[in-house]
């Protein structure tokens, strides 16, 4: 199971915007996409608000860039995992067993007798602040062509208005990743599997087996779940929901490894909303594909 932690009293704002709206009690950081990879976004002060209900002291987590003040991506996640392991651990103890380990933006708790249940259960919590509106590289999504009927425009209508989160994890191929934060659809790509038929859920349930299963071990650190559900999405809008029938879920299987073999030889995959981010950037040397 998973879980976004959204801090309070702070927001993402692309360009100026007015304070007003958010009454006195938020700091607001404006979306800055320069130098970073599509996907990622610096968060620039626009203001600071000591009456923030944002409760880390904000100031510990600036950083500068020339003349230009950043919240630090590093530094927040640090705060968060910090505080949210002595909550754990206070929390668990004496009744149940739990090891923490981080990554990406998340820290990953497994935990062992969890409400009496002598086995071991796993769940990953992320941190993440929200962002005023969809990134201008999303509009593409919204306005896309699909030909198949998946999503529907009326899917598609109800997603748009979910909201986005930045999450604290750059681009590790930048040399200011530190400063970056990545772009996450966690609500809208939830909806979207929630419109999956019977057949596209045993067909992910089944990517996500394989993959573990039989491929993770070429490349463990580099091939994941999310690049199968976003194979998925493109999968589905391609073909539309009626070839995810019954007695086509081998056949269905057979199309979404293959496509995925002709994207790991490219060495390139691209993120169902954000279409510039790659998912294979960076990844899988030319022995490995």
């Amino acid at each position: 199971m998973d879980h976004m932690y959204v801090a309070t009293g702070i927001i993402a704002v692309k360009g100026k915007y007015n304070f007003n709206e958010y009454g006195v009690k938020m700091h607001i950081f404006t979306m800055a996409l320069d130098n970073c990879s599509p996907g990622y976004t610096r968060l620039e002060v626009l203001k600071i608000n000591p009456n923030s209900t944002f409760l880390p002291d904000i100031e510990l987590m600036i950083v500068t860039d020339g003349y230009r003040l950043f919240l630090s991506s590093e530094e927040f996640l640090k705060t968060f995992q910090n505080g949210l392991i002595k909550k754990y651990d206070k929390w668990t103890h004496p009744h149940v067993n739990a090891s923490f380990y981080s990554h990406g933006p998340c820290l990953s708790a497994l935990m062992y007798n969890f409400k009496g249940i002598s086995s071991n259960i796993e769940f990953d919590m992320t941190f993440g602040i929200k962002c005023h509106s969809w990134p201008v590289a999303a509009s593409e999504w919204n306005n896309r062509a699909r030909s198949k009927g998946w999503p529907s425009r009326e899917i598609v209508h109800i997603i748009s208005a979910f909201p986005v989160h930045v999450v604290p994890v750059g681009d590790y191929r930048s040399n200011i990743s530190s400063m970056q934060w990545r772009f996450s659809f966690s609500k809208a790509e939830r909806e979207l599997i929630w419109n999956f038929n019977d057949t596209q859920l045993q067909c992910y349930v089944l990517m996500k087996s394989i993959l573990k299963g039989k491929l993770q071990s070429f490349s463990p650190d580099e091939l994941s779940g999310y690049q199968m559900k976003n194979l998925l999405f493109w999968i589905s809008e391609e073909y539309g929901v009626k070839m995810f029938s019954k007695e086509n879920l081998l056949f269905c299987l057979e199309i979404c490894f293959e496509r995925f073999k002709q994207h790991i030889l490219k060495g390139s995959l691209p993120h169902y909303i954000i279409r510039d981010r790659n998912l294979l950037a960076g990844k899988l040397d030319t022995r490995t594909r």
